[in-house]
């Protein structure tokens, strides 16, 4: 799933650069043939997560709950992933001092801002995370092991002693 917000994410970056390219026959052309070879690059990864045999052994209520139970914290370390990149590409410290990278900046901001502040389905912000973990909850999903991981980041356990 986050591959999937990572690569429309990159693909929006890309067509506000595309629009400044100057209209020439000859980049109107290569425009086409780029965003052909992006669009089918894009429906084969999605078709492999449409087709994904996964789908296939959830067949009971608990099948789910017990994947999500697992599969939460690849949605909480692909928040991590994204908030490291974050620290890597823009700028962060104080004082502030401009981005080496301003292009590569705005598009993980963007990223983080969407995974960060979203907006759940009753209208309140709320992370991607936090909406996982909602999800788990209607269902039935046990997040004891996660809120137990985050319980010792709060309390400044070291990550790689807890995992």
């Amino acid at each position: 799933f986050g591959l999937i917000i990572i690569i429309g994410s990159i693909i929006d970056y890309g067509r506000n650069i595309i629009f400044k390219i100057p209209f020439t026959k000859r980049n109107v052309l290569y425009i086409h043939k780029t965003s052909l070879n992006l669009e089918y690059e894009i429906n084969s990864l999605k078709n492999q997560l449409i087709y994904h045999p996964l789908y296939k052994m959830m067949e009971q209520k608990e099948d789910l709950q017990v994947f999500m139970e697992h599969h939460v914290f690849a949605v909480w370390d692909f928040m991590s992933l994204v908030k490291k990149l974050q620290l890597d590409l823009t700028s962060t410290k104080l004082p502030w001092v401009p981005s080496s990278s301003p292009s590569a900046g705005r598009l993980i901001n963007e990223i983080v801002w969407g995974e960060e502040s979203d907006i759940n389905r009753k209208g309140e912000p709320m992370s991607h995370f936090e909406m996982y973990l909602e999800a788990m909850e209607s269902l039935g999903a046990n997040p004891k092991e996660m809120f137990h991981v985050l319980d010792r980041l709060k309390n400044g356990e070291n990550i790689n002693l807890i995992l």
